[in-house]
């Protein structure tokens, strides 16, 4: 916090002093009611820093005294509430002070047919357990694991064989994108071998789906009229359709157009915009993320146009839809917007199923823009991970971004964040998947290569972080005492002692007995 006092002098009359005492923050706007501007009082130019902007204006007190008026602390009330995250220091101003979400990183210990190293693969739950499919690591892949999430054993699902019949397992693949479905998981696109002669990188348009059950791999040529070929595009599922967006087809062009694909019926349709949306425009490597109320999800007989209408105080009407993050368009742009969408909803006139692209404006500070990243939801909260960017060196290391984002989906606010533990390190295509209150994070590649095989686990339970970054803090605590120890010991010459130091709990008070 900072403190300043206003001092005002009458020019003609004698010397008057009026101080007036703000509590202000890093991020507070000032202003000054009108009745203490007049041609009578000077005001001295007060320095302001980049992070404190004027109030663009004010109700004035001498206004406010009639029916339904707003005060001058009426005024500052509403501009400066900001729902149940904000704490406010001083009830006159209520200058606003946002609580951070906190947030824990950590390193699951795995075991098992631990996967190779790999950016570009996919990972999806179903019943329970994680698949992680596809990817490039020295090459392409499109080898299947399975991780059991409550031992963390990692397995190499091999198909079986049907007698008298070829599977037609996908060919190896980076880039796709894999949604779950029923008891299994629906395989879309995705690059294939890059072409030396014509620069190019061929696109697979064909669906393949994967039933974790029988172990069996069916390839489909769905009815309709089918999207080109496409690869670091977006895919989700609402009920049984399964939405793509964008993405970059087999000539290299980055595309705009939105598609479905019923998976009942097994049908490729186009879907319709309303007239006034928003468009996101042409992009790929963006994050695509459907956001509905569990008990949506849990229904797979409707389509995105009939879906249950199951809301809470998070998942409304308004917020529910399928948000984009970020990406990339054909000029090489990379963003830091976002959007929603949603069905229309019908009027009785209405005869068609329409869609609708909304842009949102949060507050809050927006994320670095980025492409290629990861994202998952966890709660009433979008999270994005990691990703690219290749023109802005703040937050990252090289071209890769470090950072973790916070999306607010109640209040439509990026959030403040406090996050500690075992960061993993900046990096873009990784896989993430949610799971509870956690998101597990694996793979991706940085400029020194593909990332480590380590399974990171983020804990966005706000009990349960806060019970982990303080044992984390003690843990910290502990270890810095002990290098301490260690070195003062080998200053004294005391190796022996400062070996045992590193490897017991050695205090202080046992330094000054030595």
């Amino acid at each position: 916090m900072y403190e300043t006092d206003i001092n005002f002098h009458s020019r003609s009359l004698p010397k008057i002093k009026t101080s007036r005492r703000i509590l202000i923050g890093p991020d507070t706007a000032i202003g000054i009611p009108k009745s203490l501007v007049n041609s009578h009082i000077s005001i001295p130019e007060i320095p302001i820093t980049r992070n404190i902007q004027t109030l663009k204006s004010f109700h004035h007190p001498s206004e406010s005294f009639g029916e339904n008026k707003k005060t001058f602390v009426d005024e500052l009330i509403q501009r400066f509430s900001a729902g149940e995250n904000a704490e406010f220091i001083d009830i006159a101003t209520k200058v606003q002070r946002i609580k951070p979400l906190i947030l824990f990183w950590e390193i699951k210990r795995t075991e098992g047919f631990i996967p190779e190293a790999r950016v570009g693969a996919t990972m999806v739950v179903v019943n329970g357990n994680i698949y992680l499919f596809g990817g490039q690591a020295g090459d392409r892949l499109n080898d299947i694991k399975m991780l059991d999430y409550k031992t963390y054993h990692w397995e190499s699902v091999n198909p079986s064989t049907i007698s008298n019949k070829i599977q037609e397992f996908p060919e190896p693949r980076v880039g796709h994108t894999a949604v779950s479905y029923k008891n299994s998981f629906i395989v879309y696109g995705g690059g294939g071998a890059f072409n030396q002669t014509l620069h190019l990188r061929g696109c697979f348009p064909l669906v393949h789906v994967f039933d974790t059950i029988n172990l069996q791999w069916q390839t489909f040529k769905p009815l309709g009229r089918p999207p080109d070929a496409r690869r670091n595009h977006g895919a989700v599922i609402i009920g049984n359709t399964m939405i793509i967006y964008g993405g970059i087809d087999s000539n290299s062009r980055v595309l705009s157009d939105l598609c479905g694909l019923n998976l009942e019926a097994m049908q490729w349709f186009v879907t319709k915009i309303d007239k006034g949306s928003v468009k996101p425009g042409p992009r790929h490597s963006f994050s695509f993320t459907s956001a509905y109320h569990p008990g949506v999800f849990r229904q797979s007989s409707n389509d995105i146009f009939s879906l249950p209408n199951v809301y809470d105080d998070i998942f409304t009407r308004k917020t529910s839809g399928i948000y984009l993050f970020g990406g990339m368009n054909h000029h090489g742009v990379i963003f830091n917007d976002l959007y929603m969408l949603q069905p229309k909803r019908k009027s009785i006139r209405d005869d068609e199923s329409i869609l609708k692209w909304v842009k949102l404006e949060p507050s809050g500070k927006a994320p670095l823009p980025r492409y290629n990243h990861s994202s998952a939801l966890c709660g009433g909260w979008l999270y994005i991970i990691g990703g690219r960017n290749d023109t802005a060196s703040f937050e990252t290391i090289g071209n890769e971004v470090s950072d973790i984002a916070a999306y607010n989906i109640a209040s439509c606010r990026w959030e403040t964040l406090l996050v500690k533990g075992l960061k993993p390190g900046p990096r873009w295509g990784a896989s993430a998947v949610s799971m509870g209150a956690k998101i597990l994070c694996f793979g991706g590649m940085s400029l020194g290569g593909f990332c480590q095989t380590s399974l990171f686990s983020l804990e966005t339970d706000q009990s349960n972080a806060q019970e982990l970054v303080k044992l984390w803090e003690e843990e910290e605590n502990h270890r810095k005492a002990k290098e301490e120890i260690t070195l003062k010991l080998i200053q004294k010459g005391k190796l022996q002692y400062a070996a045992k130091a590193m490897l017991t709990k050695i205090g202080l008070k046992a330094l000054n007995e030595i």
